[in-house]
C-alpha cells in the first residue's frame, strides 16, 4: 500500500512539472513575432509608397526587427500575469521559480513602453528620432541584453536544449540593428559616439549580469522532474 501511494505521490509530482519547449513554444516565441514583423514592414514600405518615398534596405531591416520586438514582447509580457498557462503552453520549466518568470513578464512590458516610440517611428518609415525616444530605446535595449544574457544561459547549459536558443537571439540581434540605428539618427540631437559606445558597453554588461543571475537562480531538481515527467508519459 505504502509503495502504491508513493508511485501515485511521484506520477502527481512529475504531472505538475511541464518540459522546457511547451505545445506553443515554437508559434508564441518565433512564428508569429515573424508573420508580424513582416506584415508590420510591409505596411510600412506601402505607406512610404504611396506617399512616393523609397524604402531603404536599411529601413525595411529597421522596420522588421521593431515588429518583431513589438509582437514577442507583447506575448512573453503575459507570463507575468498568467504565468500557469504560459509554463503549460509555452515555456514550461526552465529551472527558475515562478517569480523569476512574473519579473521578467514586467520587465518585458517595460521594454514595450521604453520602445514605444521608436516603433510609431519605424511604422512611419522616419529617419528622424529625438534623443529622448533614442534613450529610452537604448535603456530598453539593455533590459532586454539582460534578459537575454540569462536566456542564452538557461537553454544551452542549464535546460541542455540549444535549440530554445533561437528566440533568444532572434530577440538580441533585432533589438541590437535597431538601437544601433536610431542612436546613430540621433546624432543630431546630442547623442555622440562616446553616449552610443557607453549604452553598448552598458547592454554588454546588463548580458554577463543575466547570465550570472540565471546561473545562480537556476535549480537543476526542477528540470530534471520535468524531463523525468515527460519520459514517463512517453515511456507510457
Amino acid at each position: 500500500m505504502a509503495a502504491a501511494r508513493s508511485v501515485v505521490g511521484n506520477k502527481a509530482v512529475e504531472a505538475d512539472h511541464c518540459a522546457p519547449l511547451g505545445r506553443f513554444f515554437w508559434h508564441v516565441m518565433v512564428f508569429v513575432p515573424s508573420c508580424f514583423a513582416l506584415c508590420f514592414a510591409g505596411m510600412m514600405r506601402r505607406q512610404l509608397l504611396l506617399e512616393s518615398k523609397s524604402v531603404g534596405i536599411i529601413e525595411f531591416s529597421v522596420a522588421l526587427a521593431e515588429g518583431f520586438l513589438l509582437a514577442i514582447f507583447s506575448l512573453a509580457c503575459l507570463q507575468a500575469p498568467f504565468y500557469g498557462m504560459w509554463r503549460k503552453f509555452v515555456e514550461g520549466d526552465l529551472g527558475m521559480a515562478p517569480w523569476v518568470h512574473r519579473c521578467a513578464g514586467l520587465a518585458e512590458l517595460a521594454v514595450l513602453v521604453l520602445r514605444a516610440g521608436v516603433a510609431w517611428c519605424a511604422f512611419r518609415g522616419s529617419e528622424v528620432v529625438g534623443s529622448l525616444e533614442a534613450r529610452r530605446c537604448a535603456a530598453a535595449h539593455v533590459i532586454v541584453a539582460g534578459l537575454m544574457g540569462g536566456a542564452l544561459w538557461t537553454w544551452p547549459c542549464g535546460v541542455a536544449i540549444k535549440r530554445g536558443l533561437l528566440p533568444g537571439c532572434m530577440v538580441l540581434l533585432s533589438s541590437s540593428l535597431s538601437t544601433s540605428r536610431w542612436l546613430q539618427l540621433a546624432e543630431a540631437k546630442g547623442i555622440g559616439a562616446e553616449e552610443r559606445l557607453t549604452w553598448h558597453a552598458a547592454a554588454a554588461c546588463a548580458a554577463l549580469v543575466g547570465a550570472f543571475s540565471a546561473c545562480s537562480l537556476f535549480d537543476k531538481r526542477r528540470c530534471q522532474r520535468a524531463t523525468s515527467g515527460g519520459a514517463r508519459q512517453h515511456g507510457d
